[in-house]
């Protein structure tokens, strides 16, 4: 009886090589890829990333990888995905509002911080939007639920929100826009080098005091203090509308 010709029985195995990589690893799946790509991405860049690098990371094959994202492109938006569950609302805190609120906003500063170099990414300004309207809406809520009216509303939810975001950015740009690599001590440096002779003597006067500061404690500083104003605003309201009785 003649035999098969080999080509036929060697083919197959060629074209499920993918899928029998990934059976081979039992612990692995599509999460645990994502989650190894988002990690690579804050460390090395969402630009350089490829998928032979989660692979490696991963200990598999690109193949392997391939099973579970296609390419690149489907590797970027499960990663923005992955991002924005990381972004999703946690449960409400217990406590007073002001409580509440930093518990909120101090989860919000580090989330961001976590993923500073998906940040300033076409990728995660598609996203960005819908992660931060929902935090703000969050915020808005628990005011809501300490007494401010409308019209306070309309003020006191922006300003705390552009306040923590407004802090993490500025923290992150010390660290030279998004690198988690760089000290705040060499953004300084580069600053330094592009100033004019004549303002260097007076802005080497205050590089220590911009230096010799705690970015936890000064956050969590200026965030009592908004919070103590907006208390003191919350008592006047009910002043006004007790006298409006």
């Amino acid at each position: 009886m003649p035999k098969a010709p080999v080509k036929h029985g060697r083919a197959p195995q060629r074209r499920s090589a993918g899928r029998r990589a990934a059976r081979e690893q039992p612990q692995l799946d599509r999460t645990v890829v994502v989650r190894t790509a988002l990690r690579l991405a804050n460390e090395r860049g969402l630009d350089q990333l490829t998928l032979r690098d989660v692979a490696s990371e991963l200990g598999i094959t690109p193949a392997a990888v391939s099973w579970y994202v296609r390419n690149k492109n489907e590797l970027v938006d499960a990663i923005m995905d992955s991002v924005l569950d990381d972004f999703a609302v946690p449960p409400a805190a217990r406590g007073s509002w002001s409580e509440r609120l930093k518990q909120l906003y101090g989860w919000l500063r580090t989330k961001l911080l976590a993923n500073r170099p998906i940040l300033g990414t076409a990728a995660f300004r598609r996203i960005g939007s819908l992660a931060f309207i929902q935090i703000a809406f969050a915020g808005r809520d628990i005011l809501q639920q300490a007494g401010f009216d409308p019209a306070g509303l309309t003020k006191a939810n922006p300003a705390i929100f552009f306040y923590v975001v407004g802090f993490t950015i500025h923290e992150m740009a010390l660290s030279a826009s998004f690198s988690p690599a760089t000290t705040p001590r060499v953004a300084m440096a580069r600053s330094i080098a592009a100033l004019r002779p004549d303002d260097l003597a007076d802005y080497s006067k205050h590089v220590p005091h911009l230096l010799a500061f705690d970015h936890d404690q000064l956050f969590e500083y200026g965030l009592d203090c908004l919070l103590f104003g907006m208390g003191k605003e919350l008592e006047r309201q009910r002043r006004r509308a007790r006298r409006g009785r």
